[in-house]
């Protein structure tokens, strides 16, 4: 059962986005306490964190890890 996890400040679109992470990643976020509100912010926060194969990998749609 997945849990859908809300994470402070985020508009819809960055919550829906926030949603489709991996778990792991969604961790991250939320004990990063950075201060994220909008999908661009999220996608960017995903694509400095992530190796280049896992930003490629995320965007479409594969597993991490």
């Amino acid at each position: 059962m997945h849990v859908e996890t809300k994470l402070p400040g985020l508009d819809r679109a960055a919550q829906a986005y926030f949603n489709t992470l991996p778990v792991l990643l969604q961790e991250q976020l939320v004990q990063s306490g950075a201060k994220l509100t909008t999908k661009a912010q999220l996608e960017n926060y995903c694509k400095n964190s992530l190796t280049p194969a896992g930003w490629q990998d995320l965007q479409r749609g594969q597993p991490q890890g």
